[in-house]
């Protein structure tokens, strides 16, 4: 997405320690290599096909509070009680290394299959991201940036396009939230979306459109924004996902669960499926083959947040 221009508000300023300005440089050449990049689908084929890894992978879903499974469905990392970080080879049961990252562990993602991003809170109201790579045994560990918000807000979502380098960051309550967004030069601003409330995100795999998921006029929404024209994809909605540049979107009912499943082509809903039972839309994913899964659990690569969160989530910034 071509970079803005924002309002500079003094709340909001973004302060980089030297230490940050050289992580930017290591996160844009981790994000750069985009031969070696998979699409963030969740579905491989190894962990697809393969019946003992899946319920490796369960057991530990069910034992530690964060996990998540590499695109490639070889390495799964998990946090244990004690922060520390432990990346595991599914394919020989064996564990490739571990790391005490020393403070609260709230969220994994693998950017590519070696490389995590790790969402700390240092204490409440500091948030940090940092990366992880597991092919630097010594020196894993790499500062992205810390930012400064509501004591009870934490990251919610990290969306990033693997081809541009276009990465956005969801630090939310459970009533106000905060967006920022890494461009393709490694630069971070703050995303200003009018003001509301933002559930979720999802960027193409080029990098023009964000997607994502607002609360207004007393529902939620799926709203895109293309290079600053905000748009309504779908009033009474839940953003499910993007799959390279398609969106996957569900209607919501009165309840606020889901009840059918469309994505978005030449501008038109196409219903991809209509469900059995209405679901939350956090249990519902949608593979790179346009394929919908239910799920029994909430995603488990975040640290799912206490519902007692009414403070600003950017009463303090940057």
């Amino acid at each position: 997405m071509l970079k803005k221009t924002w309002t500079k508000i003094a709340a909001f300023v973004v302060l980089v320690s030297v230490v940050q300005v050289a992580a930017f440089h290591h996160y844009n050449s981790i994000l750069g290599q985009a031969n070696s990049l998979t699409n963030q689908s969740g579905d491989s084929n190894l962990l697809a096909s393969n019946q003992q890894i899946r319920a490796e992978v369960e057991k530990l879903k069910a034992k530690y509070p964060v996990v998540d499974v590499s695109p490639d469905g070889q390495y799964v990392a998990y946090a244990d009680t004690s922060n520390i970080v432990h990346v595991m080879d599914l394919t020989t049961d064996k564990q490739l290394m571990q790391y005490n990252e020393g403070n609260l562990v709230t969220y994994l993602l693998w950017i590519r299959n070696d490389t995590l991003f790790v969402g700390l809170q240092q204490s409440p109201g500091v948030i940090t991201l940092n990366t992880l790579d597991i092919l630097e045994p010594n020196s894993p560990n790499r500062l992205i940036h810390t930012f400064y918000v509501s004591p009870t807000a934490s990251i919610r979502k990290i969306s990033y396009s693997y081809l541009t380098n276009d990465t956005y960051i969801l630090i939310a309550t459970d009533s106000s939230s905060v967006l920022y967004h890494y461009d393709t030069n490694g630069n971070i601003n703050r995303v200003h979306l009018g003001g509301v409330f933002v559930k979720n995100v999802a960027v193409t795999l080029t990098g023009d459109i964000l997607y994502y998921e607002d609360y207004s006029n007393g529902t939620f929404n799926v709203m895109s924004d293309n290079n600053g024209t905000i748009q309504t994809i779908q009033q009474g909605g839940a953003l499910i996902g993007v799959v390279n540049n398609t969106l996957y979107y569900g209607v919501i009912n009165n309840q606020g669960l889901v009840t059918a499943v469309y994505k978005l082509v030449n501008g038109q809903g196409v219903l991809v499926s209509t469900l059995a039972q209405p679901e939350l839309a956090e249990k519902i994913s949608v593979n790179s083959n346009g394929q919908i899964t239910i799920h029994h659990r909430l995603p488990s690569n975040i640290l799912q947040p206490s519902s007692n969160t009414s403070t600003d989530a950017a009463s303090a910034g940057g």
